[in-house]
């Protein structure tokens, strides 16, 4: 771990189990970029084991989550179902590509249509070309299945950092971010 600069040595860290990255900072570390505590983040994932497992470390971090399973539910909690967007309620959309009734993608695809630049995660076992070009034309980060807890840490700290600007379009993917 990267502290100020410097690498963490073991005798700075807390003992038990490893803790998260951030746990791992002190209070005045929590404020650099990514460290936000309190963010809003939209969780949608059809898989309830995989819906938990990102919610834990979301939670870990400091992150609000608001879990909903399927794309009718992200539409609702989006506001996209209620006509004219006025506000999106979230600081960032983690969604899988996949899901029954309304995809990820068509609902980010409305979230564009109405508007909204919120920040995008689209997170898929299915990272084919056309998942590339819908993560082109919405202006989100993809990052492929399987991955491990600190590839989507880093995600989610690249696009609220920057508002996803820079990252839109790319990818997050290959045996590094397995696991």
């Amino acid at each position: 771990l990267l502290a100020a600069g410097r690498p963490r040595e073991p005798e700075d860290l807390p003992p038990g189990p490893l803790p998260s990255f951030s746990d791992a900072l002190d209070d005045e570390e929590r404020t650099l970029p990514g460290c936000r505590r309190g963010t809003r983040v939209l969780l949608a994932e059809d898989d309830d084991d995989m819906r938990a497992v990102l919610s834990v470390v979301l939670e870990q971090d400091g992150h609000e989550v608001t879990r909903v399973a399927n794309g009718t539910e992200l539409l609702r909690a989006l506001r996209l179902d209620e006509g004219p967007l006025q506000e999106v309620p979230f600081d960032l959309v983690l969604t899988d590509l996949r899901m029954p009734k309304w995809t990820g993608a068509e609902v980010v695809e409305r979230l564009r249509a109405a508007g909204s630049e919120v920040p995008v995660i689209i997170i898929t076992a299915f990272p084919d070309e056309a998942a590339r070009r819908v993560v082109d034309q919405c202006e989100a980060l993809l990052v492929a299945k399987p991955f491990r807890s600190e590839a989507l840490r880093l995600a989610v700290d690249v696009m609220l950092d920057l508002g996803g600007a820079s990252s839109r379009g790319h990818y997050v993917s290959g045996p590094d971010a397995a696991g």
